[in-house]
């Protein structure tokens, strides 16, 4: 009885695993899948996230320093020989205890405007690591895009590579029957045979590349293992010539305004124009407010009055103004101006350098799409022109009018312009993507 139980939970347990594993096979990703799942887990993006709540609560903190600070003290005191009676300011020898107590603020009423310049520096720098977080997703997206276009340019040239090996394998039987019958030569036969395994090769190294894209992806996205997953492969991944049609400027004046890498240096310039304001507010005087309320407690005063009563009687109320000029700070502040200065120019040509890197970037994309879809009109013709020309070879290695390695050659040209097609192909698509993505488009597939 025992032994019927085991044998039953082991065949439910591989059921369950072979059902689980069937699920995770089943799941296949589409482009728009794999970009939010890694959006949703990237630990980069998370880290940035939490670098923004940090400037969150700093930029709060800035705000909260215009207010005036509060506090409230209470000391209670054990007496022994030769001291001093609070309330007389006589010598006593006598143990006692006393109590003080107190409510006290502060506030800047003038500091250069130190206060309201590191509020809005503060501000800035939050609106800074915002713009962080998405230039973070941003390359995220690209990166995932790239790697699920990998994925479907390595699916096909892996059938462009598993139909030359069909042809191949159906060329040996020919050949093979005509050697049996002694109509070609061994040697005919053992040249096609050796092309049959390149191709078989080819097969194998195409194989190989679609598993290191599929790896690189699930790296992109931190699965566990690559194992039984599988991307959606578009219906309508084709050339549309028309992506190429806006000009570089056209498309730079977008995402001038779109890309979060731009205001992030945009903010960091404001931000370092508020440090520099901030450091020259040194060089004016502070204006500071106080006030108090302060009321104590004797023990020996008891006999007189009630601890009540001298807690009102003993209250005592302060107001004081202060103001601090700076005269002389060792050169101190003109140090902080000079440096400060010094960061505002380099925020500058940051901002400079940005704008430039974008304008590169998409200037690249743009050279890179017009020539891959002049490629690809190229290789779409040579595709076509060596179709043709295989097609004659083979009809004629099939009468024996051309030998092994004019068959074996036709053969390899052929293959060669399928797969510059397809590269040229992903290429286009990739670079017209990476421009509508500066457009201020999604990046996806249908």
């Amino acid at each position: 009885m025992m032994k019927m139980r085991a044998m039953y939970l082991a065949v439910v347990t591989v059921i369950f695993l072979a059902g689980t594993g069937t699920s995770r096979a089943q799941k296949v990703w589409t482009l728009e899948e794999c970009i939010q799942y890694a959006l949703d887990h990237n630990i980069t993006i998370k880290r940035q996230e939490l670098a923004a709540d940090v400037s969150s609560n700093n930029a709060f903190q800035a705000k909260m320093n215009l207010l005036p600070g509060i506090g409230a003290g209470f000391n209670h005191s054990f007496n022994f020989g030769r001291t001093v009676d609070p309330t007389t300011y006589d010598f006593v020898e006598q143990n006692y205890q006393s109590q003080s107590m107190g409510v006290g603020g502060n506030m800047t009423l003038f500091h250069g405007l130190q206060n309201i310049n590191n509020m809005k520096r503060q501000q800035f720098n939050l609106m800074a690591k915002l713009a962080q977080v998405e230039k973070a997703k941003n390359d995220v997206t690209l990166n995932i895009a790239t790697a699920y276009l990998q994925i479907l340019f390595s699916q096909e040239i892996l059938e462009v590579a598993k139909a030359q090996l069909e042809v191949t394998r159906l060329q040996v039987e020919k050949m093979r029957k005509l050697v049996e019958v002694g109509n070609k030569a061994m040697g005919d036969l053992l040249q096609i045979q050796a092309q049959e395994a390149s191709d078989r090769l080819e097969v194998i190294n195409a194989s190989n590349n679609l598993k290191i894209a599929y790896l690189t992806l699930t790296q992109l996205l931190d699965l566990d293992s690559a194992e039984g997953f599988e991307i959606a492969k578009p219906v309508t991944a084709q050339i549309d010539e028309a992506l190429v049609a806006p000009e570089v400027e056209e498309i730079y004046t977008v995402a001038e305004k779109e890309m979060p890498q731009i205001r992030m240096a945009e903010y960091m310039v404001k931000a370092a124009q508020k440090d520099l304001a901030i450091a020259r507010g040194a060089r004016f005087p502070d204006v500071t407010l106080q006030s108090q309320v302060y009321t104590y407690y004797s023990e020996l005063q008891t006999q007189y009055y009630s601890y009540e009563q001298q807690l009102r009687n003993n209250m005592s109320k302060t107001i004081q103004f202060g103001i601090n000029i700076p005269l002389f700070s060792r050169y101190a502040t003109q140090r902080d101006i000079s440096n400060a200065k010094i960061a505002r120019n380099d925020a500058e040509l940051q901002l400079r350098e940005a704008r430039l890197d974008l304008y590169k970037t998409i200037q690249q994309a743009h050279a890179d799409a017009v020539a891959a879809l002049e490629k690809y009109r190229s290789a779409a013709e040579a595709v076509k022109a060596n179709e043709e020309a295989f097609k004659y070879t083979e009809q004629k290695f099939g009468v024996g009018l051309v030998s092994a390695v004019e068959y074996n050659e036709g053969k390899k040209n052929l293959t060669k312009a399928r797969a510059d097609l397809l590269q040229a192909k992903y290429e286009f698509i990739f670079k017209t993507k990476i421009l509508a993505f500066y457009m201020g488009n999604k990046i996806e597939l249908k």
